[in-house]
């Protein structure tokens, strides 16, 4: 809990009750000339590659380079953000953002809307940068040029590839993770399957998403 102008301030966990998401169109507009690169992770990012809307989407993810994010907070500097981790009893913990805060690894994200009053509208998630490199928040051993994380749609909106917004949903396996998984992996390509298998494999050689690609 964080103190501002002497008042205890706290903000409830996001979930349905309290966030009424962006679209990717609102996103979109609401990054237009954004002085860093960011795309739009998680299931809508795999939605996007299909070019179609498959399920109702609780939130929207916004990934950026951990370097940007003061760059980010200054550019929605009118914005209220929320910092996310987990104590140590795996509970969610949200702390309000202070200005000019350099959030460390502990943090993969934060919550944003346009005011305390407002619902939850997105979530920035941070990506791990160094030089022109990305390498994977749960494996280190998992890296891309950052040039080759990403693809824009016709609209002009960036994304995640599709291999690249899986591998968050191979190392968290929830249902939803899972359904996403079977649902996109008709559409990929094979040079986005082996790319998968390989990466998959650095992270977990026995993960029963690989029977499944390599069939």
């Amino acid at each position: 809990m964080d103190v501002r102008d002497g008042f205890s301030m706290k903000a409830q966990i996001p979930n349905e009750s309290n966030c009424v998401p962006y679209q990717p169109s609102d996103i979109h507009s609401l990054f237009m000339g954004a002085p860093f690169p960011w795309w739009i992770s998680g299931g809508w990012a795999l939605d996007l590659f299909l070019q179609e809307q498959t399920r109702k989407h609780f939130d929207i993810d916004v990934s950026i380079a951990r370097r940007d994010q003061l760059a980010a907070q200054v550019f929605l500097s009118s914005w209220d953000f929320w910092s996310v981790k987990r104590d140590e009893s795996g509970e969610i913990v949200l702390s309000q953002w202070g200005r000019n805060e350099m959030l460390g690894n502990e943090y993969p994200g934060v919550w944003g809307r346009e005011d305390m009053e407002a619902p939850w509208r997105f979530e920035f998630f941070f990506q791990d940068v160094d030089d022109d490199i990305w390498q994977f928040r749960y494996c280190d051993a998992i890296q891309h040029p950052l040039s080759g994380i990403g693809y824009i749609t016709s609209d002009g909106i960036p994304y995640l590839r599709p291999e690249i917004a899986l591998l968050t949903k191979a190392a968290r396996l929830r249902e939803v993770d899972i359904n996403d998984f079977l649902r996109v992996l008709p559409a990929l390509n094979s040079e986005q399957k082996t790319k998968l298998i390989d990466d998959i494999y650095k992270m977990d050689a026995q993960h029963p998403w690989l029977e499944i690609l390599v069939r």
